[in-house]
């Protein structure tokens, strides 16, 4: 019962952050934004993840408060943190994979016709303007923002409650979950178990952040170039073998100081 609770004021946290901030949010771009401008909606996106931004911040000022400045594991950019490159890559390629498996076994489905339209909305740039604004959004604002606050902040709690892989699996519903598109939902749950393994083996915040980042660059590199899909798509297999044996030596070469974290 204890844990039921704890688990449900993480989730209580998250709804509260992304209640306030849609709120929030809507009123501003009703006040500021221009309805019939065709950006409308990547700067309404641009302002929510602003938004996120600075609640996220607020409650891991609350936290290093109760526990101390190490509440987020960080020891900044690594000798080898270029293999997260990699991971993000593969990730990428693994998440096209299960989306491809899933379009063609359910394409008259409904929910994943409507799943595919909001991708494609979320990804309509119409000038070099909202291109470089979503790209500056996609690649670095999402990033640092969603992995301090699932993995700096709710795999750090939910590992304090949970076995590590209950933690894991956990937080990737709740990132799964937190996306409310199917696809998308999908794809995210699978990136923020690997996301979350990163951050438990390498107690680095910054690796994870370079790791969505590079995830997140292959979405959108396959819209701004479509011409250069055949080179990515050999990039993502390639990875996904070297990002998978990267993960199995993470992880087997940590097992014995599981206990220590």
């Amino acid at each position: 019962m204890d844990k039921i609770k704890k688990i449900l004021k993480i989730i209580a946290t998250l709804l509260a952050i992304l209640l306030v901030t849609y709120l929030v949010s809507a009123v501003m771009s009703l006040a500021v934004i221009d309805p019939d401008n065709p950006n409308a909606g990547l700067y309404i996106l641009l302002i929510t993840q602003l938004l996120i931004a600075i609640s996220t911040y607020i409650i891991i000022k609350i936290k290093k408060k109760q526990y101390g400045a190490s509440y987020i594991r960080n020891k900044g950019f690594l000798s080898d943190s270029w293999k997260m490159i990699i991971i993000g890559f593969g990730a990428a390629g693994f998440g096209n994979i299960i989306i491809g498996l899933l379009m063609s076994l359910l394409e008259d489905n409904i929910l994943v016709n409507h799943s595919i339209d909001i991708v494609n909305a979320a990804f309509d740039a119409n000038d070099i303007l909202s291109t470089i604004i979503q790209t500056i959004l996609v690649v670095i604002i999402a990033p640092i923002t969603e992995e301090v606050l699932f993995r700096g902040f709710v795999f750090n709690e939910t590992n304090k409650i949970f076995s590590l892989k209950q933690a894991i699996i956990i937080n990737g519903v709740l990132f799964g979950l937190y996306h409310m598109n199917l696809l998308q939902g999908i794809n995210t749950f699978f990136l923020a178990m690997v996301l979350s393994i990163v951050y438990y083996y390498r107690r680095n915040i910054y690796d994870c952040i370079i790791v969505h980042a590079s995830n997140n660059l292959i979405a959108i590199s396959s819209v701004i170039i479509p011409q250069y899909l055949n080179v990515i798509g050999v990039i993502l297999i390639v990875s996904f073998f070297i990002g998978a044996y990267f993960i199995y030596r993470l992880v087997t070469n940590n097992k014995d100081n599981e206990s220590l974290y």
